[in-house]
């Protein structure tokens, strides 16, 4: 595993157990090396729109929860279970896609607010009028400038404003 030991000027002392993380830098032993980098980019954030015993759908896209899913919710004494969290959660989810585009979570954080949403997936369907489909969730991606150009099965960072009617209000769309 990866120790971070964060301190005040520490870019990275926002990490948390849970978090999937790229490290680059170098191995000195099989126990020991230093990292140059370590990245972290979050699957998914948004608010819950369903909950069951070891699921959540965030963004249409299904979170699968069990005991090794570390979850964070303000004012809960670790450890959160999956019982401590509410539909309209603002979630972060931290984790790895699996078949069918669900996401197995290794980290679900929630936010007391957020400034964008995200969401990570392949282009499902493209439906005109400035309307795409990311794993299951509708994206408007006409107030993108320049208009993104993008085709079916694209793997596509989305960040949005929020939802209307149903729909992604996508400000940036990254293939």
């Amino acid at each position: 595993g990866v120790i971070v030991t964060p301190s005040v000027s520490d870019p990275h002392a926002g990490l948390k157990e849970g978090m999937l993380v790229t490290v680059n830098g170098s191995i000195s032993s099989a126990t020991a090396g230093t990292a140059a980098t370590v990245s972290y980019v979050r699957e998914i954030q948004g608010p819950i729109s369903a909950l069951t015993a070891n699921t959540l759908t965030v963004l249409g896209t299904t979170v699968i929860v069990d005991n090794l899913t570390r979850i964070e919710v303000p004012g809960v004494t670790a450890p959160a279970t999956i019982a401590d969290l509410n539909l309209s959660d603002l979630v972060e989810v931290s984790g790895f896609t699996v078949a069918g585009g669900a996401i197995r979570a290794t980290y679900i954080g929630v936010q007391t607010s957020v400034t964008e949403y995200e969401l990570h997936g392949l282009i499902t369907a493209i439906n005109g009028g400035g309307i795409i489909t990311v794993g299951n969730q509708s994206v408007d991606i006409s107030g993108i400038a320049p208009p993104p150009t993008v085709n079916l099965n694209d793997y596509v960072e989305v960040k949005a404003s929020g939802l209307s009617a149903g729909n992604l209000l996508g400000t940036t769309l990254e293939l």
